[in-house]
């Protein structure tokens, strides 16, 4: 229960930060793996459906997906990001309206290489600015920081961060794997708390 309630919390919270500035794009990232960054994804996407916001969730992880898991669309037979970024398959192949949950998700079940050369591709651009003209929120769920350079990659496309620290799990030592020092005060200045 206070899992749900902190999330719940946190959405509010994001809600109002994001309205009053009138943003829309929302990166969830982490320091290392299993921090628990894509079911805070997840969460926080059902936390704005609930309170009647329009949300589209897409797992731009394409090292290590894990959204499918979460929503258990492992046996589905969709279209994936990467279909979309290759330019085997449109966007509204892509895009699914989960009707239980109340929000819209784009999936990525395989990990693919040289994932910065499609992530920064004018495809992920048009999806991005479909989502900013259509819903409320566009929740991007990218790698951990210290797996690889795409959450800072997609930091230009999105209005606003929210970095998952797992408490006494992440390292000191990792923070030289962290991004550069622009990106952090990047990261910083769009901190919510």
């Amino acid at each position: 229960m206070s899992f749900c309630e902190a999330v719940r919390k946190t959405a509010t919270r994001l809600d109002h930060h994001m309205q009053r500035r009138e943003q829309k794009v929302l990166i969830v990232t982490s320091v290392s793996e299993n921090e628990g960054k894509s079911s805070v994804a997840a969460n926080l996407a059902l936390a704005l459906a609930e309170k009647g916001r329009k949300v589209l969730l897409i797992d731009v992880d394409l090292k290590k997906p894990a959204l499918y898991k979460v929503f258990e669309k492992q046996q589905e037979n969709r279209k994936y990001l990467s279909d979309y970024l290759e330019k085997k398959a449109g966007v509204k192949d892509v895009l699914f309206y989960e009707k239980k949950e109340r929000i819209y998700t784009v999936f990525q079940k395989k990990g693919i290489h040289n994932a910065a050369k499609y992530l920064d591709s004018p495809e992920m651009g048009a999806l991005i600015d479909a989502g900013r003209k259509k819903m409320d929120y566009v929740i991007l769920d990218t790698p951990p920081m210290s797996v690889s350079s795409d959450a800072e990659l997609m930091l230009k496309m999105a209005d606003n961060a929210v970095l998952i620290v797992r408490q006494d799990w992440t390292d000191v030592g990792q923070q030289t794997m962290l991004p550069t020092p622009s990106v952090r005060r990047a990261l910083i200045s769009q901190a919510l708390f």
